[in-house]
C-alpha cells in the first residue's frame, strides 16, 4: 500500500522530501580482505573520534541539504536540523509547504 501511494504521489508535481540521519565512526569499511594463507583477514579499524553524525534530506527533484555534527542525534538536534531545513526550503519556495511531504522513518525521535 505505501509503494502503491509513493508511486502515485511520484506520478504528480508533489515534492517528496525523504530526511534520515546516519553517523560515521570508521574510516575503513572493509571488514576481510584476502590474504596469503595462514595469515589474518582481519582489517585494522581506523575509527574516527568523536565521531561524525550525518543529517540528510533529499527530495525528488535531487535537492539535498545537508547537516554534519560530533553529537549524537536525539530529539533536539533532529528539531534544530528540521527548523533550519525548513527555512531554507521557505526562502527557495515561500509556498513549499502546499506541494511538499516529508517523508521521515519512524525512529523514536521522529
Amino acid at each position: 500500500m505505501y509503494a502503491k501511494i509513493m508511486l502515485e504521489l511520484l506520478n504528480t508535481d508533489v515534492r517528496i522530501i525523504n530526511c534520515d540521519e546516519t553517523w560515521v565512526n570508521d574510516l575503513d569499511f572493509r571488514k576481510m580482505r584476502w590474504v596469503v594463507r595462514g595469515e589474518s583477514s582481519g582489517v585494522t579499524s581506523k575509527e574516527v573520534a568523536p565521531r561524525i553524525s550525518v543529517i540528510m534530506a533529499i527530495d525528488n527533484y535531487g535537492n539535498t541539504y545537508v547537516c554534519t555534527t560530533q553529537v549524537n542525534t536525539d530529539e533536539n538536534v533532529f528539531c534544530l536540523y528540521l527548523e533550519n531545513l525548513a527555512a531554507k526550503l521557505s526562502k527557495e519556495d515561500p509556498g513549499w509547504k502546499q506541494n511538499s511531504i516529508l517523508l521521515l522513518d519512524g525512529a523514536k525521535y521522529h
